[in-house]
Formats: C-alpha cells, sequence, structure tokens
C-alpha cells in the first residue's frame, strides 16, 4: 500500500474518529439542508492572527472533502454547545481530500 492510500484509509478512521480527534457537527452549506460530520476542531488559533484571539470567536476547522464537496464564505456550522459558527474563509488541503476552514462564533 503506498503512502497516499494509507492517508486516505486512516482520514476516516483515525483523524476524523469522534473517539480520537474529531467531533461531530452539523454543516448546512448556503441554499443546502444541513447535514451531521465529522471536523478537526482547533479553537482560537486561526492563521494569520495566532495567539490575539483570547475570546475564542475564531477557530479552524477542518473537515472531509468527500463529506463536504464545496464549502464557501458564509456556510453554517452548529458545534456542539458552543454555538453557531460561520464559514469565513476555506481552502482544499492534503491533496483534494480535506478542507480547512476558518470559522468565527455568532454568539460573540
Amino acid at each position: 500500500m503506498t503512502l497516499a492510500a494509507q492517508l486516505v484509509s486512516d482520514l476516516p478512521t483515525v483523524f476524523f474518529n469522534t473517539d480520537d480527534f474529531a467531533v461531530s457537527v452539523t454543516y448546512t452549506h448556503t441554499g443546502s439542508a444541513a447535514q451531521s460530520i465529522k471536523a478537526v476542531v482547533d479553537y482560537g488559533t486561526p492563521e494569520p492572527m495566532q495567539g490575539m484571539d483570547a475570546f475564542n470567536t475564531d477557530a479552524m476547522m477542518d473537515i472531509m472533502a468527500s463529506d463536504v464537496p464545496i464549502v464557501t464564505q458564509g456556510d453554517v456550522v452548529v458545534i456542539g454547545t458552543t454555538g453557531t459558527w460561520d464559514v469565513i474563509s476555506a481552502e482544499i488541503i492534503g491533496d483534494g481530500l480535506m478542507w480547512s476552514c476558518r470559522i468565527s462564533r455568532r454568539n460573540r
């Protein structure tokens, strides 16, 4: 098995496993129905403002491109009890396997 093939296999079972790194979120793409997906969320450390967010109103979130093929600004994410978040920006990473999204919490 190649490293690339192993990565494809490991993403859903290791990195996006809610027993390890991921959390379940509700993701709503603009104009679409809400769906439950898994995400890896890093609170309060978005680039380029690393270390500037003492109130944890910004975060970075990685999601699988197979769960959300298109991410757009304004998409909505509900993360457990932390509230409702808006997608500010996103870029495809990991050879097209994941989206890295900057999100901002609505209830500041």
